[in-house]
């Protein structure tokens, strides 16, 4: 157990989250372009935006049947708690035009060949040598950047929002940005880098607070903030935050006071990186408590995952007392997922304070399997998907049983299983909760599952799309590892090619 000690520090956490242009009261802001380490974004008008009204987690009263009235979404009949039809292609795909039915189908199929997902960033290269880098990347914007990117312009952007607005559903932005202990950045002041990476996590919140009227949420990766490196450490030191409650007492006061802390196990220059990222999560934290607006923090790899649940924890304890405003993502794919997940409620719920997740299945697969069987460990996946969707099911009997049960407890089912999400809205009439009270909400990518998405869109449940932006250079090897780290979800976008073909089919009969 890692003993941390504290010493009082000069704090500027809430000056960083002072350093950024609002997109709020002004005619000119930073809005996007490069989301990547060490670019800077292009300055973009937003002369003549008309802002909608925010509600954001203002309106988050608790009220004893265990939902939260007054967050902008409507109030949901029971009745329509039955199993939903998510095969209706032609009311899932109606808000769509035929040429984005003929993109996504396309997408979607080219995305099915392993042969094109492993060698992505080979047949870019290739492509922009052969025609030319603009005619390349003015066909890849029109085709796999249109399909799974939100735009890198403000207009952009917010004609992608209010599209998806349109057909109810949510959308949470992300800033693509992150590292991993093998990349090389050749960054000779790295620290330099994760304040810039602040500043553009900081702009995001800002963007959703302004887009996103209906409880605005967005997600960002801790690897944007901080070195793979510190991150391995500190998960090494401390695997199983919840079984070290002095540490994470003792890091959610320095989180408040500003102390300094040092980590037994930690050199003195990682002490100080430790503070430096401790530091810079208090200034996303304050932020998103200035704007409403609510975090989902993402799970990453297991080596990461310690140190990344420590510093969320912490935050918990700081943020979370009225509202769940900092979340954390639970891995369904990890066998130690469903214990893990039960210690870390308990542990944040004795403390009286709200306790935030997201619910996916897990990205990480093969690379997880290929580094356990490195390190002679036993793996640490499921060992069948129904494994997976199993202890998935799990995991909402836990949490729809403590949100009934009026526990301080909110979560988000991103899933793109349609079983998942019956299974989820079947408990959801079992214990009569609202699903529009705030404590509950679906989610999927942008880009995929939408006959799901648009089909809960339409019925009034609140549904978010994950959002990437930024400039085609910088998203495009964000979705080129999605896309490699998702092989196991390719395979099951058969259902949605099907809808597609029938609904393009009935288009142009």
């Amino acid at each position: 157990m890692s003993s941390v000690h504290t010493k009082r520090f000069c704090d500027t956490a809430t000056k960083a989250g002072k350093r950024f242009y609002s997109l709020r009261g002004n005619s000119e802001n930073y809005v996007g372009s490069k989301a990547q380490r060490g670019c800077t974004w292009s300055k973009l008008s937003l002369k003549g935006q008309i802002l909608e009204p925010h509600l954001g987690l203002a309106g988050f009263v608790r009220s004893s049947s265990g939902t939260i009235p007054g967050l902008g979404f409507p109030n949901q009949n029971q009745e329509k708690l039955t199993p939903m039809e998510f095969g209706n292609f032609k009311d899932a795909f109606k808000p769509k035009r035929t040429s984005d039915i003929l993109r996504a189908l396309s997408i979607l199929q080219l995305s099915s060949y392993d042969t094109v997902v492993n060698n992505a960033e080979k047949i870019i290269e290739l492509g922009r040598k052969l025609f030319g880098r603009r005619f390349f990347d003015f066909l890849l914007k029109n085709s796999v950047y249109k399909q799974f990117v939100g735009g890198n312009e403000f207009r952009e952007i917010k004609e992608c929002v209010g599209r998806l607005h349109e057909a109810g559903i949510q959308t949470m932005l992300a800033v693509p940005i992150e590292e991993d202990l093998d990349e090389k950045t050749g960054n000779k002041n790295p620290s330099t880098t994760y304040e810039k990476n602040l500043q553009l996590l900081l702009q995001c919140i800002d963007l959703e607070h302004t887009l996103q009227p209906k409880f605005p949420i967005t997600q960002i990766r801790v690897t944007a903030i901080a070195s793979a490196s510190i991150l391995a450490k500190v998960s090494q030191l401390c695997p199983n935050p919840a079984h070290t409650c002095s540490t994470i007492d003792d890091i959610a006061n320095a989180m408040k006071t500003g102390e300094r802390l040092t980590m037994e196990g930690l050199t003195e220059d990682e002490s100080t990186e430790l503070n430096e990222v401790i530091k810079r999560l208090v200034a996303i934290a304050e932020t998103a408590k200035k704007k409403d607006v609510m975090i989902m923090v993402d799970a990453e790899y297991t080596y990461f995952n310690g140190a990344t649940k420590l510093f969320v924890l912490c935050l918990m304890l700081r943020y979370n007392q009225d509202k769940p405003l900092i979340c954390f993502t639970y891995q369904n794919y990890l066998k130690a997922t469903l214990e893990k997940l039960k210690q870390d409620v308990e542990f944040i719920n004795s403390r009286d304070v709200y306790f935030g997740l997201k619910l996916v299945r897990g990205a990480y697969m093969y690379r997880e399997r290929e580094i356990a069987k490195a390190k002679g460990c036993s793996d640490p996946v499921h060992d069948t998907a129904q494994d997976t969707s199993n202890m998935y099911d799990q995991s909402v009997n836990f949490l729809i049983e403590r949100i009934a049960s009026n526990k301080k407890c909110a979560f988000m089912a991103a899933s793109h299983n349609e079983e998942t999400v019956k299974h989820m809205m079947k408990k959801i009439k079992e214990y009569d909760i609202n699903p529009g009270g705030g404590q509950i909400f679906f989610g999927q990518l942008y880009g995929m599952c939408d006959h799901v998405s648009y089909t809960l869109g339409k019925a009034g449940f609140p549904i978010y799309k994950s959002v990437p932006y930024g400039e085609i250079d910088h998203t495009l090897p964000y979705l080129v590892r999605r896309a490699q780290e998702n092989r196991s979800i390719i395979p099951g976008a058969r259902r949605e090619k099907e809808l597609l073909k029938k609904a393009l089919w009935h288009r142009i009969s």
